[in-house]
């Protein structure tokens, strides 16, 4: 176990403030520097140093956990110099958690500096809240070796955009759909923006809006995905459903009915003690990211980036995407 009152240094956005100040509360951990546009609002409440830098943020910070709420072009596979820093940070002992991927693009992990960079360095750069990470989540994976076989999938993750943004969920689901299913086949991806979002981009992290997908994958199962970082409120959910039943879980609850329709198991994850469910979340995933719970196996970055940005690609063409085409753009 680690010290709860883990130091922590945020980079975060204006709109942003409140969820931030609220993750570190209810994770009991400790700010000591805060930057971005919401940073000083937010260092000034806590009595923390204020950071006008996010590369100096990371380079230099004495911080266990460095949160970003939103790391803005920072890592975003521009500038090589970039992740130098970040996995240098990384090599050192530094979580970096991110509410955005990072990379954000399949296509980054050709870098030299992310090849080069040991798995332990690569595997303390996480994407945060992690689906999969989520007691509830995990329950319905562990009842997966009795349930037996999956037939179809459906999974919904919604929130706002101070939670991240729709490439956010998009990849957060991806990573699920691989640990279920493997990688898909094909992706067909729907977007409709919100009235000042722009028309799909190139990378994962100015993905806004809402999206309704369909995975195909090579034993001929399916799955569903609807997505939004313009749902008012949190929630994640999933449903399978196969021979064995059907089982349904979210952040709070886990329940399994078999093919009768007969209650075989349940769970629950978690009694909310706040209304920000978002932020209650993100709190719990960061303390499993900080020792304070199982492991889960890492995130397949190639795979779960050539899936979203499968999604991604299949938004803009309005055709179905093949993820393993990009993959292996990714390798090289």
């Amino acid at each position: 176990m680690t010290d709860p009152r883990v130091p922590t240094a945020a980079w975060l956005r204006a709109d942003q403030t409140d969820l931030v100040r609220r993750v570190i509360a209810d994770a009991g951990f400790e700010l000591i520097a805060a930057g971005g546009d919401g940073g000083h609002e937010l260092a000034a409440h806590a009595g923390a140093r204020t950071a006008s830098d996010l590369r100096a943020l990371v380079a230099s910070t004495d911080a266990s956990l460095v949160l970003l709420g939103d790391p803005g072009p920072f890592a975003d596979g521009a500038r090589r110099d970039d992740f130098k820093t970040l996995l240098a940070a990384a090599q050192a002992g530094i979580t970096i958690a991110s509410l955005e991927p990072i990379p954000p693009l399949s296509l980054h992990l050709t870098d030299p500096a992310w090849r080069s960079a040991s798995d332990v360095a690569r595997e303390r750069v996480v994407f945060t809240p992690l689906v999969r990470r989520g007691a509830a989540f995990r329950r319905a994976q562990d009842l997966l070796e009795s349930f037996g076989p999956i037939d179809t999938v459906a999974i919904q993750t919604l929130g706002r955009g101070a939670e991240g943004s729709l490439g956010a969920r998009l990849t957060g689901a991806c990573d699920l759909l691989i640990r279920l299913l493997g990688m898909p086949l094909a992706v067909h991806a729907i977007h409709t923006p919100g009235p000042d979002d722009p028309p799909a981009p190139e990378t994962l992290r100015g993905f806004r809006g809402h999206l309704a997908a369909t995975f195909r994958f090579a034993e001929g199962q399916s799955a569903s995905l609807f997505a939004s970082d313009r749902a008012a409120t949190w929630s994640r959910s999933l449903t399978l459903i196969g021979p064995g039943g059907r089982i349904v879980a979210d952040d709070e609850t886990v329940e399994w009915y078999d093919a009768a329709g007969l209650h075989v198991d349940s769970m629950t994850a978690r009694h909310r003690e706040t209304d920000d469910l978002a932020a209650s979340v993100i709190a719990d995933d960061l303390r499993a990211v900080m020792g304070n719970a199982p492991r889960t196996a890492p995130v397949d970055l190639g795979s779960v980036l050539a899936t979203a940005h499968a999604g991604l690609l299949s938004a803009r063409t309005g055709h179905a995407e093949q993820p393993e085409k990009i993959r292996r753009m990714g390798k090289g």
